[in-house]
Order: C-alpha cells, then structure tokens, then sequence
C-alpha cells in the first residue's frame, strides 16, 4: 500500500467492511500510519480500539507501547505514564521495556510527581555504565536532596561520583555528602571532600532527563 494513501484507503476500507475478517488488520495499518506521520494526537483513540480488541492476530505488545507513546508525545504525562506502566506489566521482558520505564520516569517528572520510584526502576535495569544509567542517578540523587532522604542521597551520590566523575551535578554530590558527614559530627570527612567552589545549600540543581 503507497504511505501517500494508506489513511485515505484505510478509511475507504472501513466504511465498506466495517466486519470484515481483515477489519482489525485495517485498524492496525491505520494507526501505525498516523503515528508514523507523528499524528498522534488523531492515532491515540485508534490505538484505544485496538486495546480492547481481543483478537489474537493483534500484536498486543506493539498496540500498547504505542498507545503509550502517542500519550507521550501529546504531553498527556500522567496518562502516558500509566500507560507505560501497563506495557511492562504485560510485557516485562520486552525488548521496548527499558524504554518504557524510562519514558515513565520521564513523563512523571514533567508533572512534579514523586518520580523517585520510576528512576530507580530505571536504575535497576540500566546497563552499566550508561547514559541511562547516569542520568537516573541524577535524578535519583536530585529527588532525595529535596526530600532530604539521607540514606538515599549518601548512595546514590556515592555510586554517582565513583561511576561518572564528570556528571554537571559531581558539585551538588560532593556538598551534599559534605553535610551529611558534618550532620554526623565527622568535619574530618567532610574536610576531605574535594572543594568544587562555593555552593550554596539552597542553589536550585535540575538536569533535564533526555530519552
């Protein structure tokens, strides 16, 4: 079938044989066309149909992950995030799975969610090392410091500095382990932590998380 004229055929199709045996395999085509045109906006109720048809010939992992990344690319964050959520319920050992919880992550954080548990999923099952890797430490590392999670700032600050001296945050690490250790009464480890300049405890730090 010519791209040109996938949506316009499709559409033709369905109106003549709204119940036909190849009725969901159109339904399908269509979808993949709009989103592979990035109209994802018009795609997303497409992919819905396609979700809650049960028919085998369906490539159930294919319709969820789309549906879930048509969401995300209209900045539907939460529903995205959902959405991704039950792509890797169903489809754990997926090859897109990283993707997935990556894409997740991201999408809470776009909203002010607590994202903290999605970028340790991401953390989990990142290679390592990895961008991926790095930048759910950041992210993790961030999350904690404004909620002042000790425990999780002193690991996850540790593991950032061993395996990526040259993150943009390696600064806000070191001050922050600084503190700890001079909230334990330990200035002498504190001392020992390299001085990056001056920072103030109240700086505003933030990486934005690329996929």
């Amino acid at each position: 079938m010519d791209p040109k004229t996938t949506s316009t055929e499709t559409a033709a199709y369905l109106s003549k044989y709204p119940q036909s045996e190849f009725t969901n395999a159109v339904k399908l085509l269509r979808a993949q066309d709009f989103s592979t045109r990035k109209k994802f906006t018009e795609s997303i109720p497409m992919w819905e149909e396609l979700k809650s048809i049960s028919d085998a010939k369906l490539p159930r992992d294919q319709i969820l992950f789309e549906r879930a990344r048509a969401l995300y690319e209209t900045k539907s964050w939460i529903k995205s995030a959902e959405a991704f959520s039950d792509f890797v319920k169903e489809f754990p050992q997926h090859p897109q799975s990283f993707s997935a919880r990556l894409s997740k992550a991201v999408a809470l954080q776009q909203v002010g969610k607590n994202s903290i548990e999605a970028w340790e999923e991401v953390r989990q099952f990142a290679t390592i090392p990895s961008s991926p890797h790095q930048t759910a430490l950041e992210q993790i590392g961030l999350l904690a410091s404004q909620k002042e999670n000790k425990d999780k700032i002193h690991s996850t600050f540790k593991e950032l500095i061993g395996r990526y001296p040259e993150s943009e945050i390696i600064p806000l690490a070191f001050f922050q382990l600084a503190t700890l250790a001079v909230q334990e009464g330990d200035k002498a480890k504190a001392n020992e932590m390299p001085n990056h300049g001056i920072l103030h405890p109240r700086k505003e730090w933030s990486i934005s998380p690329m996929i």
